[in-house]
């Protein structure tokens, strides 16, 4: 049986390891480095990529609820539009210079709260629009601009 350190003991030396060795172990190290950067490099790159998708998507979630809103709120004051209202007061129609004779005895109560508003310039108390969509249109107007300027022209570090 041979003993486990042979050469050692027959006197046989072994290669040493000279400089090309160490030149490999330099070079897989440093190309280990240069693939955990590229790595690194990917992973934030789908990292920017992922969070601009996010961002994107709730700006057209913001968007549609916009929308959604304005289209909701003028579908309900369509209908405030023709709803019919019952006037009791004499009042001059304006459209055709006479004055209509409504009195709470003989009330008039063909007309829409858009032919009131039109023909006699008065709006009913069952006319009045209940929401918030001039508040909203101000406050739209005030920052859209605002945001889109800071977004497009805003410090960058």
């Amino acid at each position: 049986m041979s003993p486990k350190y042979s050469d050692l003991e027959g006197g046989e030396q072994t290669p040493s390891l000279g400089p090309k060795v160490i030149n490999v172990k330099k070079k897989n190290s440093i190309q280990s480095k240069l693939d955990n950067k590229k790595g690194n490099e990917k992973c934030w790159t789908c990292m920017i990529i992922f969070s601009g998708l996010i961002c994107m998507g709730i700006l057209a979630l913001i968007i549609y609820f916009i929308v959604n809103y304005y289209q909701d709120t003028f579908k309900e004051r369509e209908n405030i539009d023709n709803k019919i209202s019952i006037v009791s007061e004499k009042w001059m129609d304006y459209t055709t210079n006479t004055q209509v004779n409504c009195s709470n005895i003989n009330p008039c109560s063909e007309w829409d709260c858009e032919y009131i508003y039109k023909h006699f310039h008065k709006t009913l108390d069952e006319c009045d629009y209940d929401d918030y969509m001039t508040l909203v249109t101000i406050i739209l107007i005030i920052f859209g601009p605002l945001i889109c300027c800071h977004a497009c022209f805003g410090q960058k570090k």
